[in-house]
């Protein structure tokens, strides 16, 4: 399975189905997009939210928001080595880990890799956004310790 993932035109129709036809939508869109409607995506509005937001937008709005969530995840990750409690350091790195993972593993989906289905998060209403509104609380909890205006001025 790992290998159709980076080759999905060797079981186009079983395990490569939807890599092929997340690849061939994407191959039409520019850096503004193609304007098409993302039809070929089987959950368009839910798991391939980036993708028909890239084919229809464009590449460009999906960089800009990569970048955004990247600066996120970095601004989380210099909160959380400034960290003087040793389990509030372990707990944020974890639950930033965790971030982390999600959105990469949404975005390979998104461009055509399928390892296995992945939502991007904070976007999808459903189940998953509530448990990871609740890591994020408990991210928050641990970051309330010291004070953001200090960081940034020391």
């Amino acid at each position: 399975r790992i290998f159709i993932a980076f080759h999905p035109e060797l079981d186009a129709n079983g395990y490569g189905y939807q890599s092929i036809s997340v690849r061939s939508a994407l191959a039409g869109a520019g850096i503004w997009g193609s304007g098409a409607s993302p039809s070929a995506f089987p959950n368009a509005k839910s798991d391939f939210l980036l993708a028909s937001i890239i084919c229809s937008s464009g590449w460009a709005p999906f960089a800009i928001m990569c970048i955004v969530f990247c600066g996120m995840l970095t601004f989380a990750c210099v909160k959380c080595f400034r960290q003087s409690n040793p389990f509030g350091k372990a707990l944020s790195a974890v639950i930033l880990i965790t971030i982390g993972m999600q959105f990469i593993t949404s975005c390979a989906l998104n461009c055509g890799f399928v390892f296995f289905t992945a939502s991007c998060p904070f976007i999808i209403g459903n189940a998953l956004t509530a448990l990871n509104m609740g890591i994020y609380g408990l991210a928050l909890s641990v970051f309330r310790q010291e004070r953001c205006t200090e960081n940034f001025i020391a």
